[in-house]
């Protein structure tokens, strides 16, 4: 019998992502809050994910993502446990595979919208076609 280990995450990066040396590789580590829905007095539910991201793809996320930003990943979930105070304690995350940045909703305040080398047209009056 097989089984898998798979996690997507689409989300918002919770704290800034801190990227740190361990022996000789890259680590990044940092929380990703994603909406549960709503309770029924209306506030929302929202889950804290710990993420572990190594080398490169650890550096890329540490260099383009900052708290707020919306983020998806796709990972496997990581167990750990360590000694404290006599206690076994046991830690959770998702270990990064892969990521990407989600599309974005222009700002509706822009008055004008770039996407990569177009530039929004307001009126299709001046097109030649």
């Amino acid at each position: 019998m097989s089984t898998n280990n798979q996690v997507f995450l689409h989300g918002r990066v919770a704290r800034d992502p801190e990227l740190r040396q361990a022996k000789d590789r890259a680590v990044c580590r940092f929380t990703i809050a994603t909406d549960e829905g709503k309770k029924a007095n209306g506030d929302k539910i929202t889950e804290f994910h710990n993420i572990t991201a190594w080398d490169r793809i650890g550096e890329s996320i540490a260099q383009y993502f900052h708290k707020g930003d919306p983020i998806m990943i796709w990972g496997r979930n990581s167990t750990s446990s360590y000694e404290k105070d006599g206690h076994k304690v046991y830690s959770h995350s998702v270990i990064v595979e892969r990521f990407g940045f989600p599309l974005q909703k222009p700002k509706e305040d822009a008055e004008k919208a770039t996407v990569g080398a177009f530039d929004y047209i307001e009126d299709d009056t001046e097109l030649p076609f």
